[in-house]
């Protein structure tokens, strides 16, 4: 669920800059920069408190809930 907008672009620029700095192939640059741009929209605020395990759960398709 959307809870800010604020930030969604720059997180999918952030995510997608990782995995490209790490070496992944294009299609998980933008999997991942997806990921973490939704993941940055369900919390208020511009910037995510998501660990990189978070991410990578999600990237792989699992669910967004993350619990704190």
């Amino acid at each position: 669920e959307i809870e800010d907008r604020v930030g969604g672009g720059d997180g999918f620029a952030s995510g997608f800059a990782y995995g490209f700095l790490n070496g992944l192939t294009p299609q998980e640059c933008v999997e991942i920069g997806a990921a973490h741009g939704a993941l940055l929209q369900s919390t208020r605020g511009d910037t995510s408190q998501i660990t990189k395990d978070e991410l990578m759960h999600v990237t792989k398709g699992g669910s967004a809930r993350i619990k704190r």
